[in-house]
C-alpha cells in the first residue's frame, strides 16, 4: 500500500469518530439543537414553521442554534427541509465549551 493511501485511511478515520459522534447524539426536547440545512433554505423559517426559535444573533452558512421544547421537534425541522439535526451541547464540547 502506499504512502498516499495509509495517510488517506487515517485522515478518513480522524475525521469520521467525531462525525458520527455528533450524527448519533440526537438533541434533548428543550436544550440547543444545531440544525443543518441547504445554504439556500431560509433556517429561521424552518425553524419557527416547526415550533421552535433561533438562539443567537447569527447563523452560519449550513447551519443555525435553535431551541423547542417539543419532543417532536427534531422530526418537525426535518419535515420542513433541514438535512440534520444535532444535540448542540455535543458541538460545543468538541469546540471546547465544557461548561
Amino acid at each position: 500500500m502506499s504512502v498516499f493511501a495509509h495517510v488517506s485511511s487515517l485522515i478518513v478515520a480522524a475525521v469520521a469518530g467525531p462525525v458520527l459522534a455528533l450524527l448519533s447524539s440526537p438533541p434533548t426536547p428543550g436544550d440547543v439543537a444545531l440544525v443543518i440545512a441547504p445554504p439556500w433554505a431560509e433556517r429561521e423559517q424552518i425553524v419557527t414553521r416547526a415550533g421552535g426559535r433561533v438562539v443567537g444573533p447569527a447563523t452560519a452558512i449550513f447551519g443555525t442554534l435553535a431551541i423547542s421544547a417539543d419532543p417532536d421537534f427534531k422530526s418537525a425541522l426535518l419535515s420542513e427541509g433541514a438535512w440534520v439535526i444535532v444535540d448542540g451541547r455535543s458541538v460545543a464540547y468538541l469546540c471546547g465549551v465544557t461548561s
